[in-house]
């Protein structure tokens, strides 16, 4: 098997070390401009001393003389680094299956693009979102027959690069029925911590073709006490309400009225799955996460929004949305 991974900071040294956990002979091709991250992912692999493993480093996709299948390639960059990057792999080597870290692009213009580029080259592309087992125990307990309304709410949590998540969460409850924008109300842009993107606070009001209605909710707060969103999901005889923190989603549900249940679902990073993600699309040509076009639509829905708002802030978007 072979595999590639293009950006090794902290989210692609997350898919290393997953990747490390499969059982199956690879290869692993690691791509990062800086030698911190190179020798950090050396380490980790010195560590694990894996007999099924070969793996090789480069500073540049150009750097490759490919003369081999991909199976699986990972791109873990930046989004305003991400469609030159795919560009620069395709035009070495064409994966069976790729796989992308939101946010996707920072150009409205590249998520037409590159649909018609990946069909053209057959590949199947993955968006690494956060349907996953924390957010499938959720689900499991939510009657979907029923009339939903998800409130997703607290300081700072990521209105901008964070949304896409939870309408991929809210698209699965709504049994993928279409979405739009009921209305949104913007109030300040802030610096990200990332240097040169930024994030937005304010709400959005989301609503599905079968009636269910989703309310994103993110104020400027500087709440040191605040570890994530809380999730709230109603119905006529169901409430669920939880805090997500980086380890776990914790609350409580209550049905009929009755007594209150508590529970507690550990929580990882989406890229600690990787090995669970790559051992489906070698087994079946098909995983659990999101494909490019339904990410896409997901992406499409809040992005022209988040344009218009940048720019009436006096925020240049020539070369992209800065939101990562």
């Amino acid at each position: 098997m072979n595999i590639i991974i293009i950006g090794c900071g902290n989210i692609g040294f997350r898919h290393l070390g997953s990747i490390l956990n499969l059982n199956a002979k690879k290869n692993i091709y690691i791509v990062d401009q800086s030698d911190v991250s190179i020798e950090k992912c050396k380490n980790l692999l010195y560590q694990h001393n894996d007999h099924n493993l070969s793996s090789f480093f480069f500073k540049s996709i150009d750097d490759i003389n490919f003369n081999l299948e991909i199976d699986i390639a990972i791109i873990a960059s930046n989004s305003n680094a991400r469609a030159s990057l795919i560009k620069s792999l395709f035009s070495k080597a064409i994966p069976t299956h790729l796989i992308l870290e939101k946010l996707l692009f920072t150009k409205i213009s590249d998520f037409n693009f590159f649909l018609d580029y990946f069909k053209k080259f057959k590949t199947k592309v993955w968006v690494n979102q956060w349907l996953n087992s924390e957010f499938q125990f959720l689900t499991d307990q939510i009657n979907s027959n029923e009339k939903l309304e998800v409130t997703i709410y607290g300081s700072q949590w990521g209105l901008a690069c964070n949304s896409v998540h939870f309408l991929e969460w809210f698209h699965e409850l709504s049994s993928r029925e279409s979405l739009k924008i009921s209305n949104h109300s913007f109030s300040k842009v802030i610096e990200s911590k990332r240097a040169g993107f930024y994030e937005i606070c304010g709400s959005i009001q989301i609503v599905s073709k079968n009636g269910n209605k989703l309310n994103l909710i993110c104020d400027d707060r500087d709440d040191s006490e605040s570890l994530g969103p809380l999730i709230k999901v109603k119905s006529k005889s169901f409430n669920l309400s939880c805090k997500m923190t980086a380890s776990d989603l914790s609350g409580e549900i209550s049905l009929y009225k009755e007594n209150f249940r508590s529970f507690m679902q550990p929580l990882k990073y989406q890229s600690q799955r990787t090995e669970i993600v790559i051992d489906e699309l070698i087994k079946e040509n098909y995983c659990y996460l999101p494909s490019y076009k339904v990410s896409c639509e997901h992406h499409m829905l809040v992005y022209p929004y988040f344009n218009d708002y940048f720019l009436a802030n006096n925020i240049d978007t020539a070369n992209g949305i800065p939101i990562t």
